[in-house]
């Protein structure tokens, strides 16, 4: 009998042992999954941080000394920053200006010159020709004449040598004219050298523009190839952002981007990406924050702003902005 119960208490214990087991293995299965990450298929969101300025998305140009000024200095700028200038307005005008349009009008006056004294030398070309074809026709006949014994040899003689004075008076002439074209062309090529540079000593845009930035004043020269000044189109602007080279696979095309200004919280600007630069380059924006390095590389990412933040950032061209590309 006691051995059946020995049997019987161990056979409980066994199953007891078993239960407990099991209940284990349930607490610890239900814990994994209550910790472990809920799977999803939704695709991860990754944003890009960079640094940009606000440029437009058209043409920025730097407008220098025509090359004939290249050491002359500027008499006069025409034009302030964030003028917005039509077509043909004048931009700046250098010191030999006046020196230009003097010379100009004296050469000027030499064209004028030289065409009447063309057309005079012209005039006697033509009267010294009728004069020699009307005296050789008179030779002919006395020639004729003195052979038939109507006329002496001596009137034929004669005859000959008045065609002969005509002749030689003739080529005078036509020399005369030839050497009147030949000044005539040089002079015209002096007097449109001469309107050319006046015409470009004072410098006008080409088509309507705005003035972002002047860096030469009045009385300055053009020293190193400095520029005068930056002009280009305002109608559409933009953010040119440098995204650093490991971020640039997550940039695409009419990818969504907004723009933010430290310190001017009024500045909420959005827009879409319009052109990914292929080459990459050094990064040209400083960071603030002490860790950033100057050496790090980028691709120049071309972002177009919508209407109103484009109308709003012609107020800040050039300026450093930050930039966040969504997904």
């Amino acid at each position: 009998m006691e051995f059946i119960m020995l049997k019987f208490n161990k056979k409980k214990g066994l199953i007891l042992l078993l239960f407990l087991f099991l209940g284990l293995a349930l607490v610890q299965r239900i814990t994994r999954k209550e910790i472990s990450p809920r799977r999803t298929d939704a695709p991860l969101v990754i944003k890009v941080f960079a640094l940009g300025k606000v440029q437009p998305t058209g043409y920025v140009r730097s407008i220098t000394y025509p090359m004939i000024y290249q050491h002359s200095r500027i008499l006069k700028l025409h034009v302030t920053e964030n003028d917005v200038v039509q077509k043909g307005s004048p931009l700046f005008t250098v010191e030999d200006s006046n020196e230009a349009f003097f010379n100009m009008e004296s050469s000027r006056a030499q064209l004028r010159q030289q065409i009447s004294e063309l057309k005079s030398s012209e005039a006697k070309m033509m009267s010294s020709r009728i004069l020699r074809d009307y005296h050789k026709d008179l030779s002919k006949r006395y020639n004729f004449l003195a052979r038939t014994g109507a006329a002496t040899s001596q009137q034929a003689e004669e005859q000959l040598k008045l065609f002969k004075v005509n002749e030689q008076e003739y080529i005078s002439n036509s020399e005369l004219v030839k050497a009147n074209r030949a000044a005539l062309t040089a002079i015209g090529w002096q007097y449109r050298t001469n309107k050319f540079k006046s015409v470009i000593s004072t410098v006008r845009a080409q088509n309507n523009v705005k003035i972002f930035k002047i860096y030469s004043r009045a009385g300055e020269s053009n020293q190193n190839g400095k520029h005068v000044m930056d002009i280009g189109d305002n109608e559409s602007m933009g953010i040119l952002a440098e995204v650093h080279r490991i971020d640039i696979k997550n940039i695409k095309l009419n990818q969504a981007a907004s723009i933010t200004v430290n310190g001017l919280p009024g500045i909420k600007w959005t827009g879409k990406v319009i052109r990914i630069s292929s080459q990459v380059s050094q990064q040209s924006i400083n960071s603030d924050d002490s860790a950033a390095t100057v050496a790090n590389r980028i691709f120049e990412v071309l972002i177009k702003l919508s209407p109103t933040s484009s109308s709003e950032a012609q107020k800040y061209n050039y300026m450093e902005v930050n930039v966040l590309f969504g997904k």
